[in-house]
């Protein structure tokens, strides 16, 4: 399993947050529907209108905004700042 410095952009209504932390993912991180999936761990459909994933029941959008892979040497330094 690969670790990755995920940082995922929410619209919450008008509102749009930037969150970062630790994520540890098996698939192909360029996928960025099974990402979202997985980091849920529910299904996300795909808001052609709005370019972004929601969640069933939930009003927000989702986006990756960036996932960096973490060389395994440096796993202990980035859990020790995120």
């Amino acid at each position: 399993m690969k670790h990755y410095v995920i940082t995922l952009f929410t619209r919450d209504g008008e509102f749009e947050y930037l969150d970062r932390q630790l994520f540890s993912f098996d698939g192909d991180p360029t996928d960025e529907s099974a990402v979202l999936s997985d980091y849920f761990m529910e299904p996300v459909t795909h808001d052609e209108m709005c370019l972004a994933y929601q969640i069933d029941g939930d009003y927000r959008l989702y986006r990756v905004f960036s996932m960096k892979e973490v060389d395994p040497n440096h796993l202990d330094i980035v859990r020790k700042y995120l």
